[in-house]
């Protein structure tokens, strides 16, 4: 009896445990069979057959019970079925139209300029006397300038008919961009120097000084100026063919050391009756000598030097006659009188 008891305990134990530990309940049925055979052993030793089974009912009640109460009331769990994620449709994004930004006109680099200081300026297919002249500007006109040779002693500038040519840095003023100058990519190369006729003559210039005027000169049209130069000019003809007149010089280059100025007008003394004095013909072997004068020449300036040209022969000869050396007679004629300014004539090319 103790055995049965002790069983039934056992049992109904067991299936609170497994319901408080939230394994798996076990089958009634089960139990009842386990009680039942473990009744039906008991009951061969056991007198009372019917105290036996009514203990074993109350045990499996108690166990039911317990074990309901233990163990939640099953619900109907609603179905859960997942609501397909509704697949957005890809708003293509907006295309951001570029705005045009705005294009920034360049603004043109001035191109440097020259403005010619001479009273005429030739202009050369290359930089240096020994090239063909192309044309010739005059005092004041405008030049744009390209480029310059290696030691910026002559100008590229750039010619109306779309043509280039080259000027002497010296004779023209560059304005500020002057000074953004390159040197050209192409510099002509001087052409061969021509053969130059052998020298005849001997030709020199002496006694050169200077004279206070302040007034005019000639009559078509009458020119004013400040001072003149004076210089006599002598040829020793060492040829075979006699030198015939005029001979003269052929210009004057002036200078107020800084710019040159070309002045191919020549001044003679003339008789105011008979008017000019008649030139002697140089023979082969002969010698003769004649004055000539430069006129005008402004307060600041004076001859640099004078050039004569002769059948294909040059002669060049510098004088030394800067204010600061006061060489020669050159000499300050005081304040300018009052005059009327009269521009000296263009001279030739």
């Amino acid at each position: 009896m103790k055995k049965l008891l002790l069983v039934l305990i056992l049992l109904w134990g067991i299936g609170i445990l497994a319901a408080c530990g939230g394994q798996t309940t076990p089958d009634p049925t089960q139990v009842a069979e386990a009680v039942q055979a473990t009744l039906t052993v008991e009951a061969a030793q056991t007198p009372d057959p019917t105290l036996i089974a009514k203990i074993a009912e109350e045990a499996v009640q108690a166990t039911l019970t317990a074990q309901a109460k233990l163990t939640p009331e099953a619900t109907d769990t609603p179905t859960f079925t997942p609501t397909p994620e509704a697949t957005a449709t890809p708003t293509p994004a907006p295309t951001d139209t570029p705005t045009p930004q705005p294009t920034d006109t360049p603004t043109p680099v001035p191109q440097p300029q020259a403005v010619v200081t001479s009273k005429s300026l030739n202009v050369r297919a290359g930089p240096g006397t020994s090239h063909p002249i192309v044309t010739t500007v005059k005092q004041g006109d405008a030049l744009s300038v390209l480029a310059t040779n290696e030691d910026s002693s002559w100008l590229q500038i750039q010619l109306p008919d779309e043509k280039t040519g080259w000027v002497s840095a010296k004779l023209v003023d560059l304005n500020d961009h002057g000074q953004e100058i390159n040197v050209a990519k192409d510099i002509p190369t001087p052409p061969p120097a021509p053969k130059s006729a052998p020298r005849t003559l001997q030709v020199s210039f002496q006694n050169p000084h200077y004279e206070c005027q302040q007034r005019e000169w000639g009559s078509n049209p009458p020119i004013w100026g400040y001072r003149s130069f004076q210089v006599d000019m002598y040829i020793k003809n060492n040829g075979t063919e006699p030198v015939e007149p005029p001979w003269q010089p052929t210009r004057w280059i002036i200078t107020d050391g800084k710019n040159d100025y070309v002045n191919d007008l020549i001044w003679q003394w003339v008789d105011r009756r008979t008017g000019f004095y008649d030139q002697p013909t140089i023979h082969p072997g002969e010698s003769a000598g004649w004055t000539f004068l430069c006129f005008p020449i402004e307060r600041n300036q004076w001859v640099k030097a004078v050039e004569f040209d002769y059948k294909g022969q040059h002669y060049h000869q510098t004088f030394d006659l800067g204010p600061y050396n006061n060489n020669y007679n050159y000499q300050d004629c005081g304040n300018p009188a009052p005059h009327t300014v009269r521009p000296t004539p263009t001279p030739s090319p």
